[in-house]
């Protein structure tokens, strides 16, 4: 069966990939944030963009603002076989996240999808195969940060040169 990408307005999907699949394939472990970290920065963002707007007076209000959201705000993409999510990413406000995918050899059709939905910054572990793959996409190191983690990878935080 082929994969597709779905376009989905929750996160919950992604966030549900990016909790499975690290135990299918160890690498997306290592070069991804765990799935409760990228539930909260989505969160967060969330409310600061909401709460930006001002309040909203009905639950029909506060579905309709959650769909605008995930139209203009955070676009978010699974790779899927039959109902089998075997990646995805997420674009938040520009910032690619959660990028992660269990089959070799789809970080290129994923990063295509990424660029098109407005990936033009993120931050990625010093990881030769990660770095190879967004430089070919157009991104640049813009600055490198030492992990916090004693012994952990530097950060690289990137730019997409337009």
């Amino acid at each position: 069966m082929a994969q597709v990408l779905i376009r989905q307005y929750s996160m919950d999907p992604l966030v549900h990939a990016l909790a499975s699949n690290p135990r299918r394939r160890p690498l997306i472990r290592e070069g991804c944030s765990d799935s409760g970290e990228l539930a909260i920065q989505i969160g967060k963002a969330y409310r600061e963009w909401s709460d930006s707007i001002g309040p909203v007076s009905s639950p029909q209000a506060k579905r309709g603002r959650e769909r605008i959201w995930y139209e203009t705000q955070c676009i978010v993409y699974t790779a899927q076989e039959g109902n089998d999510r075997r990646g995805g990413f997420a674009v938040l406000q520009g910032e690619l996240i959660g990028l992660h995918h269990v089959d070799k050899g789809l970080g290129d059709w994923l990063m295509r999808a990424a660029v098109d939905a407005g990936a033009d910054c993120l931050n990625c572990f010093e990881h030769p195969h990660l770095l190879d793959l967004y430089t070919r996409h157009g991104f640049r190191t813009v600055s490198v940060v030492t992990n916090t983690t004693k012994g952990g990878p530097a950060v690289h935080y990137m730019e997409r040169n337009v």
